[in-house]
């Protein structure tokens, strides 16, 4: 409480940062290694997310690059 009030940013700093990594994880890194599982499994032939391996491994390389914007500071 006492830091907020000397430094009143930093809560809009720490809910960046969290907003930037929920949002990264849930919406970008999860899905697409739900999606990578499933077609492994051979329980469930059909395909419900277009494109094939390439296409998730960008999901998740482009999600990782804006995590690791975030933390180096960038805007």
């Amino acid at each position: 409480m006492s830091l907020g009030a000397v430094n009143p940013h930093i809560f809009f700093t720490a809910l960046d940062f969290a907003g930037t990594f929920s949002i990264s994880i849930l919406g970008g890194i999860i899905p697409a290694l739900m999606t990578w599982k499933q077609r492994q499994s051979n329980h469930f032939q059909q395909v419900l997310v277009p494109g094939g391996r390439l296409t998730l491994i960008a999901m998740i390389g482009v999600t990782s690059v804006l995590i690791i914007k975030q933390l180096l500071g960038g805007e």
